[in-house]
């Protein structure tokens, strides 16, 4: 006796009717969109290399069709617009990087050389202070970043005002962060003081515990506990002549 077939049939049905749902499903969509751009991206970069710009620029262009926000991609298609000498383009693509990735260092960077390039040294001086300002203070092109800022006021008197603004904002901070180390400093050498201190007023020894507490105050002036104890010990020290 043969079995019957039907359950079967509803099974593959059923499972043919589920992988299309999954083939329309936006998040599936958009994870399949989102990795072929990628590969087209991978694609673009080895033609690139290998200097066959028109056919990287096709590769690039369809992964931006796929993906509208892959933001490394308008980038690349600055370097490529530049290789074939449209510069409007490449700014473009540039500041459309910048304004899908305001924090994304590197367009600053080619941005930037492309001021220069086209001698428009104040935009240059701009986007070098924000290649500094959104970048890795150890990162090489940070520095260098900071090297071209310096080389554009010297050369442009107008233009040091933004490298000055630049250097000014770096001072301060390491002002604030030697205030910061110095703050800290003080504090835990006065609460060594304060604990010396406390440790004589215990033993009923009222002048050293002053002479401690007094040290302890003068580094941490508001701190309330070193304040109390002393008040205490110079009341000791009076009632105990």
């Amino acid at each position: 006796m043969k079995t019957p077939r039907k359950p079967y049939l509803i099974i593959v049905l059923a499972w043919f009717f589920y992988s299309l749902s999954c083939v329309n499903c936006p998040l599936w969509s958009e994870d399949s969109s989102q990795k072929q751009a990628a590969m087209l991206r991978k694609d673009g970069f080895n033609a690139q290399l290998k200097g066959d710009y028109n056919k990287a620029l096709s590769f690039y262009q369809k992964a931006i069709e796929l993906n509208p926000d892959y933001v490394v991609v308008y980038n690349d298609l600055g370097i490529i617009y530049e290789k074939l000498q449209l510069p409007n383009e490449a700014e473009k693509m540039y500041k459309k990087a910048i304004e899908l990735d305001p924090q994304y260092a590197g367009v600053y960077t080619n941005l930037a050389l492309l001021y220069e390039k086209s001698k428009d040294f104040e935009a240059a001086a701009h986007m070098w202070k924000k290649r500094v300002d959104v970048g890795d203070p150890y990162d090489t092109w940070t520095i260098n970043a900071k090297k071209h800022l310096e080389n554009l006021a010297k050369s442009d008197k107008s233009l040091y005002k933004i490298y000055e603004d630049n250097e000014t904002l770096d001072l301060v901070k390491e002002v604030k962060d030697l205030k910061d180390k110095s703050r800290e400093s003080s504090q835990f050498a006065a609460e060594v003081y304060f604990q010396r201190g406390k440790d004589y007023y215990q033993k009923g020894e009222y002048v050293l515990a002053l002479k401690e507490l007094s040290r302890a105050t003068s580094l941490d002036p508001t701190n309330r506990d070193i304040e109390k104890l002393l008040i205490e010990a110079q009341k000791r020290c009076l009632n105990s002549n």
